[in-house]
């Protein structure tokens, strides 16, 4: 691909694991298991440390600065 981006790359871009952030349970309940297979994806791609504890939130902001490297 021109970018350098692999067709996996693509496709993680595509991953639904964005949620309604005005969910006030969001801060508070754990990472949804597509938040917990694409964070192990995305940090196992970019050799960054896999955090297991996150709240939906936290992930979904993990998520975004760790597609924004790839």
């Amino acid at each position: 691909m021109p970018d350098g981006k692999t067709p996996a790359d693509v496709a993680a871009f595509a991953t639904p694991v964005f949620f309604d952030c005005t969910d006030p349970s969001a801060d508070t309940d754990p990472m949804t298991d597509l938040q917990i297979a694409e964070l192990r994806t995305l940090a196992d791609r970019l050799g960054e440390p896999f955090a297991a504890t996150l709240t939906r939130r936290e992930a979904q902001d993990r998520i975004v600065r760790l597609r924004d490297r790839l």
